[in-house]
């Protein structure tokens, strides 16, 4: 059984715990996107979505951290930045509950009126995670940094989630 744990609210010592631990083994698509996109060590790259974030919260399964997902605010007002880190695990693990999604995008839309997620293209746990919480499309292959470089940006309508 998967299960979510709150990182900003949930005790410090737990919470430094599953962040360390979840660096150490991200899958091999989510390194690439962060060193491509922010030029960080995972550690670094972590501390400092960590560090922005309104929200966020670990996905464990059998007691171990296989996902993080949480968001941020972006240069646009009202507009929320959802990040997503995931583990070869992850691929693995049960499903968290649908019920337990909604909840979270409950959560973001108390904070936010707009939800965007940038995905890079060929990380399809990421891509298919964004679709099943009602994400669309907005923009498709940002940037021309050869085929599996690309980024595209998916958007959460109001009615979605």
């Amino acid at each position: 059984m998967s299960e979510l744990v709150d990182l900003l609210t949930c005790d410090p010592v737990k919470a430094c715990a599953l962040i360390y631990e979840i660096t150490g083994s991200l899958s091999a698509e989510t390194l690439d996107a962060m060193s491509f996109a922010h030029g960080l060590a995972p550690q670094e790259c972590v501390a400092a979505s960590l560090s922005m974030s309104t929200h966020a919260w670990a996905s464990l399964s059998g007691g171990q951290p296989v996902a993080m997902l949480g968001a941020a605010p972006s240069a646009v007002p009202g507009c929320g930045l959802v990040w997503m880190l995931d583990t070869a695990a992850y691929r693995e693990a049960p499903p968290v509950p649908s019920e337990a999604y909604r909840q979270l995008i409950a959560e973001l839309r108390e904070t936010y009126q707009t939800l965007c997620a940038v995905a890079q293209n060929c990380n399809a746990m990421s891509i298919d995670l964004l679709k099943s919480l009602g994400f669309a499309l907005l923009l498709d292959k940002i940037g021309p940094y050869g085929e599996s470089e690309f980024f595209s940006l998916y958007f959460l309508p109001e009615s979605g989630g």
